[in-house]
């Protein structure tokens, strides 16, 4: 199925995000990361993240010297979350991540995180609509 710009968001996300404890040390979060394939860890209780904690914050906390099991995941993170609602369409949530210069965004859907999508996540929609710009509707077309 071909997923379009105008698509919701949901169409692209990764649906099971990965949620780490603000207590938790670095190093547990960067295994976490690992283990998972993800660039980006939800902070938080396993329903409202009160925080994201990317590759790009846990290089600079290693690039200040810290020490990945004396730190934890809240003294580092990222607390300002900006998040997309599951139904925004794609060039929305890309307009908005580029604005913010964000490349994560949690997906919310009556205030519990069911997703994340990020900056590659949304490549292939913009891609092809750049490709073939009569490309913008939804796929609901599609049947």
């Amino acid at each position: 199925m071909t997923t379009y710009i105008g698509d919701p968001v949901r169409s692209v996300m990764i649906a099971e995000p990965v949620f780490v404890s603000p207590d938790a040390c670095l190093r547990e979060a960067a295994s976490s990361m690992v283990a998972a394939g993800i660039g980006v860890l939800v902070v938080g209780d396993g329903v409202r993240p009160m925080g994201m904690l990317s590759e790009r914050d846990l290089v600079e906390a290693l690039s200040a010297g810290t020490d990945p099991d004396d730190i934890d995941v809240e003294a580092v993170m990222s607390r300002n979350v900006i998040s997309a609602s599951a139904m925004d369409p794609i060039h929305d949530v890309a307009l908005q991540m580029f604005e913010c210069e964000v490349r994560h965004l949690p997906v919310m859907e009556a205030d519990q995180v069911v997703g994340v999508v990020s900056v590659r996540d949304l490549l292939r929609p913009l891609l092809l609509s750049a490709l073939d710009p009569g490309a913008v509707g939804t796929g609901a077309e599609e049947g």
